[in-house]
């Protein structure tokens, strides 16, 4: 894993109405500008799976909305950022997740975005 380097032209990607977000301190995403960069360099990122444990007691986070998860696409890849070695963060599919493990589903299709790309 490569040092991080301050980018003093760094400009935060200030959400619009609209847009989708995930996290608190220290990072939050910007879901929306991170779907457009995806769908704009497709050849940069890792599509892969993700393995799906299956449900147990305490799985589903309370903050779920339970009318969007029937809804969720498990054809649509869930975004998964590199935080630092082995500690992988699910930014975008908690839904998708949600219903893949009440199905049965054993793993999804997946987006891994490196340390650089996610910041």
């Amino acid at each position: 894993m490569r040092k991080l380097k301050a980018n003093r032209n760094f400009t935060p990607c200030v959400p619009v109405v609209d847009d989708e977000t995930f996290g608190g301190f220290p990072f939050t995403w910007n879901i929306t500008h991170v779907q457009t960069w995806i769908d704009n360099n497709l050849d940069q990122v890792d599509l892969s799976v993700v393995q799906i444990a299956p449900p147990s007691k305490g799985t589903d986070s309370d903050s779920l909305d339970e009318a969007w998860i029937p809804e969720a696409d498990l054809t649509k890849p869930v975004i998964i950022v590199w935080m630092r070695p082995e500690f992988f963060k699910l930014i975008d599919g908690n839904h998708r997740v949600a219903k893949a493990r009440r199905m049965g589903v054993a793993e999804l299709p997946a987006y891994y975005l490196t340390e650089q790309q996610h910041r």
